[in-house]
């Protein structure tokens, strides 16, 4: 039913990190293992981030907003530290 009409999710206690510019996608590219770039406006993908000795970080899904425009959630907990990794790429 989702795929042909509409589904709601409550994302409301995950951490959020808003993610904007011209090399937002390809940043996003850079720090998942799936692509984002690719991804069309107005839709979700999941994404799954990996630790630089391949052992999984976090995982969560990323909005397109805009153009150079996203929304990603992450675990509550690990909010904190995937907006270091983040900062540190």
């Amino acid at each position: 039913m989702v795929r042909a009409a509409v589904g709601v999710s409550d994302v409301s206690t995950l951490g959020k990190i808003d993610i904007q510019g011209r090399d937002a996608a390809r940043f996003l590219d850079l720090v998942y293992t799936n692509t984002f770039s690719t991804l069309p406006v107005g839709k979700v993908r999941y994404g799954l981030m990996l630790r630089e000795d391949g052992f999984v970080l976090d995982d969560g899904t990323t909005a397109r907003l805009g153009e150079h425009h996203f929304l990603t959630t992450t675990t509550t907990a690990a909010a904190g530290l995937v907006m270091r990794h983040m900062d540190f790429i």
